[in-house]
């Protein structure tokens, strides 16, 4: 007897602790439709509400229209959902539909369908009320429609169009000024610029850094620093050595492969090694080594520079001047 007494207790608690799963499997959702207004003009828009309420693990299929509830009830735009969950693992989801009429009359909107696995569930109907404006036939009289107004001249709109038309005459009388009226010049003949030769231009940028008296007035590194980048330069132009983006002893090494500046290459030494002294070691040349690095500065250039080949014309001239049978005789 004790035993049949335990177990009954114990059976009674399990189905205890069942009895809410069980409710909640079988509880079914619930449909509500409402309506903001249940009279509008015509053209005016309604709020159409649809309320589910169900349980999160139950799956239904919510209506969705999309052109009209019914004929003569048009929908505005596309159906907007949104979703609340609340405890005890239930959700609401609502449906918003925006309605219009364009048609005077009482609409009579049927229950709302929702299917529930097996089970459909209809909400309760709607009507609405869709109004026109009356219109007084007795004391108020009617014209026929008025003809279409012309409108006024006004300069200002025409504006763009009067500048349009006169840019195009502007270029088509110059394009025809150019084709059968402008005189044709002479063509003239331009000759090319002569660019001087690399030695010049060395030289002379160096007399330039002479006359700027740098190293009298305490610029030590700007006056070497300027003795070296024209040197560099026109290593660049004279033999093709990118001077500019070596060190020291890579420019001297690069020189000693070319046979006519290994003989300058003891002046262009002098001038390097007491520039990298005077710009990264801080120290202070004197005078006369100053004026030594300008003086080995010209005579490398001097002495690197290509000889001059005596032009063509030069050099029959000077052959019919010693040639006795040409009658010419030379000049005392």
């Amino acid at each position: 007897m004790i035993l049949l007494n335990r177990i009954r207790s114990i059976v009674f608690f399990l189905l205890f602790l069942l009895m809410p799963a069980a409710l909640l499997f079988g509880q079914s959702p619930t449909v509500k439709a409402s309506i903001d207004s249940i009279s509008i003009m015509v053209g005016s828009q309604a709020k159409i509400r649809l309320e589910i309420s169900k349980a999160l693990t139950n799956n239904i299929t919510i209506p969705l229209l999309s052109d009209s509830i019914i004929q003569g009830l048009e929908i505005v735009d596309v159906p907007k959902l949104d979703t609340v969950k609340f405890g005890n693992n239930q959700e609401q989801i609502n449906v918003n539909y925006s309605v219009t009429s364009f048609d005077e009359g009482l609409y009579y909107i049927p229950p709302f369908a929702v299917v529930s696995q097996n089970d459909t569930i209809y909400s309760n109907s709607l009507s609405l009320k869709v109004n026109t404006m009356k219109v007084d036939t007795v004391s108020k009289a009617f014209y026929d429609i008025k003809p279409v107004l012309s409108p006024r001249f006004v300069l200002a709109d025409y504006i763009y169009i009067l500048v349009i038309v006169w840019v195009i005459l502007v270029i088509l009388a110059v394009l025809i000024y150019f084709l059968f009226f402008k005189p044709k010049k002479a063509k003239l003949i331009f000759k090319k610029k002569t660019e001087l030769p690399p030695h010049v231009k060395a030289l002379r940028a160096l007399e330039e850094i002479k006359q700027k008296n740098l190293w009298q007035q305490g610029l030590n590194k700007e006056y070497h620093t300027q003795l070296t980048d024209v040197l560099r330069t026109y290593l660049f132009e004279r033999f093709g050595i990118s001077a500019q983006e070596m060190t020291s002893d890579e420019i001297l090494s690069s020189v000693q492969a070319y046979h006519e500046a290994e003989s300058a290459s003891e002046n262009l030494k002098q001038v390097l090694k007491l520039a990298d002294l005077a710009k990264f070691a801080k120290f202070t040349p004197l005078p006369n080594e100053n004026d030594l690095s300008y003086v080995n500065s010209r005579l490398f250039i001097s002495q690197t520079q290509p000889e001059e080949v005596p032009e063509k014309n030069d050099q029959k001239n000077s052959q019919q001047e010693n040639n006795p049978a040409s009658g010419k005789q030379p000049m005392q």
